[in-house]
């Protein structure tokens, strides 16, 4: 063997004991690795590429995930769309499948679950319609919609406590828009509900919660009008209704019902002219012009309306008659009705017996000699038809009329 091939052979065996001596992982002492060496180098740039296409991935990612939930979000607003179309136009069956469809969609949505449940009260299913509501509810205890469907829900089961409880939080509730005239609504549906429940005290609350602020809208007046006359409050129902004449001065209907809300209260004059405007301007209405007939003829029957003995007396005697036609008839008719029944000790007979004692003694000069049985003759004259209206039915014509008078001067 050469010395060149014996020198070679001992520089190779001396590289090997080196590497076998290395740790492992370290670079071999004298090695030259040309990966390593390589990334090494270009690390930083590595990396930003690997960021970047990481980045954009991600990029990618949020774009077509943002696009899915958009096209989810548009299918079930068309579905929405769809459903509230159904339920304007009474296709409540079809709204409730728009609806749950839109929530596939869109599952959570409120509104949505809102409008839901409105199509399934409109179907009548209530039940269905509570568990939806109540779960908003809890979710928004403050939202008018809700509260306001719930309330119609428990009004709709008689259940009075669960109906005022919803209907005051729909009052005092957030509403999206209109909040004021949302909240008039809800009140005047809350009116309705209390007196269609005879709740006439409560009623009467509410209206005047909702009349000290009353925008200037004719039919708004007028239907608070009307609710007053319910309750009823008259002198409250005229000044409403002379609101509403305010803007619609010839208006016959709120003419006439302003003459009837004076009718009520008493003062003819007031109704008389009202009336006659109404009919004025619709004189074909049969009712009105029967009740401008009896404020013309009440006054003309109530002897405290005149100041002269002799016209006084006169119509007081012939009102006197008419109580006793009328205690007469009545108290004949409940003889014949009672059969073997004893009905002297009856209220009627009591006042009969009076009637009777008193016609014996009263006339003309008798009034002038003694005044004070002007006042004890219609006295009679008022408890009689009051006692006969209760007992014998309703009257009519002049006892009517007598009966008016009678409550225009009770506590007086």
């Amino acid at each position: 063997m050469s010395r060149e091939t014996a020198a070679s052979s001992d520089a190779r065996a001396n590289v090997v004991k080196r590497e076998l001596m290395s740790e492992p992982g370290e670079t071999p002492i004298n090695g030259n690795d040309q990966t390593l060496t390589w990334y090494s180098a270009r690390e930083p740039l590595v990396i930003v590429v690997l960021s970047a296409i990481a980045i954009v991935f991600f990029f990618i990612v949020t774009g077509l995930s943002g696009l899915y939930q958009r096209e989810l979000a548009n299918r079930g607003m068309l579905w929405s769309s769809r459903g509230q179309s159904d339920l304007q136009t009474g296709r409540f069956a079809q709204a409730v499948a728009d609806f749950q469809t839109a929530l596939t969609y869109s599952r959570d949505n409120y509104g949505y679950e809102l409008s839901l449940a409105q199509a399934l009260v409109a179907l009548k299913r209530t039940e269905e319609a509570r568990a939806y509501l109540i779960s908003l509810w809890q979710r928004e205890p403050e939202n008018g919609s809700v509260n306001l469907e719930l309330a119609r829900i428990y009004a709709e089961k008689d259940d009075v406590t669960q109906a005022l409880r919803y209907y005051h939080n729909a009052i005092y509730a957030v509403w999206n828009e209109n909040a004021e005239a949302q909240q008039r609504g809800v009140r005047l549906e809350l009116v309705n509900f209390l007196l269609d429940h005879k709740a006439f005290n409560m009623a009467e609350s509410e209206l005047i919660a909702v009349g000290r602020n009353v925008p200037e809208d004719f039919a708004l007046q007028i239907q608070i009008g009307n609710l007053f006359m319910r309750v009823p409050d008259y002198d409250r129902a005229l000044a409403m209704y002379r609101q509403a004449l305010k803007s619609e001065r010839h208006n016959p209907d709120a003419l006439a019902k302003a003459g009837r809300a004076a009718f009520e209260l008493g003062q003819y004059q007031v109704a008389e002219r009202y009336l006659t405007s109404a009919l004025a301007a619709k004189p074909n209405d049969v009712e009105n012009a029967e009740l401008l007939k009896e404020c013309k003829m009440i006054p003309a029957m109530d002897p405290y309306n005149f100041f002269t003995a002799p016209k006084r007396d006169h119509v007081l005697l012939s009102d006197f008659d008419t109580a006793g036609a009328r205690i007469n008839a009545c108290v004949n008719s409940g003889s014949k009705n009672s059969g073997s029944k004893n009905v002297s000790t009856s209220p009627l007979q009591s006042l009969y017996a009076q009637w009777m004692d008193l016609k014996t003694r009263l006339n003309e000069r008798s009034l002038r000699q003694h005044p004070e049985l002007t006042d004890a003759a219609m006295d009679l004259v008022f408890n009689i038809e009051r006692e006969t209206s209760s007992v014998c039915g309703n009257p009519t014509g002049d006892d009517l009329l007598l009966l008016l008078i009678a409550k225009n001067h009770e506590g007086s």
